[in-house]
């Protein structure tokens, strides 16, 4: 109704709590990197280890928290300026938080901000609970654009789609998601998927792909611009951009719908190991190839591998056996 909602979208946001999409820095399909928890926080309500409540929002909570802890404020000014004195450590944060990097702490608030309180609070975000409890937490709301077109694009293979991706970058793509095949099984026959992926062959693969506008003449020209990348494209049938709302939901139930899909058709006894790895967008499609590589290799055909591709971030899930000692 308002046009607005919070950056973070990831895939369990119907199940997701704030504190847990606030803690794991969980990002989503469409937030990237801009929009995230670290990026649209506004301020948060947070105990530490010690039992001191600071509430970075409340001019009052600040002035009382740098009375009883005067010590931390100074560490944490302290790290801040260790690091900035540092040129080859500032580089390499620099470098590491261009991507979708959600591994350890934030430690690019130690860069990004100068005031103890700011860098305190964006050190929280992606921090598990290990620094403190984020009891509360207000985000800086985005825009929801009104006007979207989706497509699900078929490809011969990963590599050939994840090449794709980079040459999207910056078309105007709001979204690229990536589904590898056997991902692409997991879900064929559920309701909205589309009736040519069953007859895939094994190397195919989908990129679920949405443009975003807030009129429909700016959706209208970001799309123009979409096809016109894909008419360079091996695609395995031409591009069809749904406006349909209703249709649009369906492609993105899919892909939200992926993971639980996995782990209901693995074998019984088996575990669900799910991890996630990003690189320079650049380097997607040799990320995607050289994992095929491996598990073929050690003999996980069944792998899945997809992810948000116009982040150059995938997930990978395989299901090992740990009751067989070969798989341990």
């Amino acid at each position: 109704a308002h046009g607005r909602k919070i950056g973070p979208d990831p895939a369990s946001i119907h199940s997701a709590m704030i504190g847990g999409i606030a803690a794991n820095n969980a990002s989503g399909m469409c937030c990237g990197t801009d929009q995230n928890s670290y990026r649209t926080l506004k301020s948060m309500r947070v105990v530490l280890a010690d039992g001191s409540l600071l509430d970075t929002g409340s001019t009052e909570s600040r002035d009382a928290f740098a009375k009883s802890r005067p010590d931390l404020l100074e560490g944490v000014k302290r790290l801040s300026e260790q690091v900035r004195g540092n040129p080859e450590l500032s580089e390499l944060i620099h470098r590491k938080y261009k991507i979708k990097n959600t591994t350890g702490y934030s430690l690019n608030a130690l860069l990004d901000f100068e005031d103890p309180f700011e860098i305190l609070e964006h050190l929280m975000i992606g921090s598990e609970g290990t620094l403190g409890f984020i009891a509360e937490i207000t985000y800086h709301t985005v825009p929801e654009p009104e006007f979207k077109s989706t497509a699900f694009l078929l490809f011969p293979n990963l590599v050939e789609a994840c090449a794709t991706v980079a040459e999207l970058r910056g078309k105007g793509v709001q979204a690229v998601e990536l589904i590898d095949r056997t991902g692409l099984r997991s879900v064929e026959n559920q309701s909205g998927a589309p009736e040519t992926i069953r007859n895939l062959g094994d190397d195919a693969c989908a990129l679920l792909v949405e443009c975003a506008a807030e009129t429909e003449n700016e959706r209208s020209l970001k799309q123009a611009a979409v096809e016109k990348v894909l008419a360079d494209c091996s695609l395995l049938e031409p591009a069809d951009f749904r406006t349909d709302p209703k249709e649009s939901e369906a492609l993105w139930k899919l892909r939200k719908g992926l993971f639980p899909s996995v782990g209901s058709v693995r074998e019984t006894g088996s575990t669900v190991v799910i991890e996630d790895v990003a690189v320079q967008i650049e380097s997607l499609a040799e990320l995607a190839g050289s994992l095929q590589q491996l598990f073929r290799k050690h003999g996980y055909e069944k792998a899945v591998i997809f992810g948000h591709a116009l982040e150059g971030n995938l997930h990978f899930v395989f299901t090992p056996d740990f009751n067989l000692p070969e798989e341990v």
